[in-house]
């Protein structure tokens, strides 16, 4: 994420391609395997090669204190959470603050359009069905 490289040739990896930022919509829960501290040193190795990493806040609301897993309980992630079409938070959003690694940090960083979003789709047309 950091270094981009030809498909197949890791070596020729080149830093001067990385991106400013990337965009993860994604968990590490427990159930897999992870635990608070799974991705931590990843997270802030792209965040101290420059590269903002994005994170959706996850899925487990409305209650406080379920942004809850890895990567967006990171201080060094930068986290997005869900509002509806009057700019309330989406019930389903997660919330802070941060209790699973004892941090009690605030999150997410902020919040954007999630519910019923007008987007492109194939075939060229738009949906707002999700």
């Amino acid at each position: 994420m950091i270094a981009t490289w030809p498909i197949g040739q890791p070596q020729k990896g080149d830093p001067s391609k990385a991106p400013d930022a990337i965009n993860n919509s994604w968990t590490c829960p427990p159930s897999e395997g992870c635990s608070t501290d799974t991705l931590h040193a990843i997270v802030d190795g792209v965040r101290a090669a420059g590269v903002v990493p994005v994170m959706a806040a996850s899925n487990y609301g409305p209650a406080r204190s379920t942004i809850q897993e890895p990567p967006a309980i990171y201080a060094s992630s930068y986290d997005v959470g869900a509002l509806d079409s009057g700019n309330n938070i989406a019930s389903f959003s997660s919330r802070g603050p941060v209790i699973a690694d004892g941090s009690h940090r605030t999150k997410p960083d902020v919040s954007a359009p999630g519910v019923n979003i007008r987007g492109a789709v194939p075939g060229d047309g738009y949906s707002s069905g999700w």
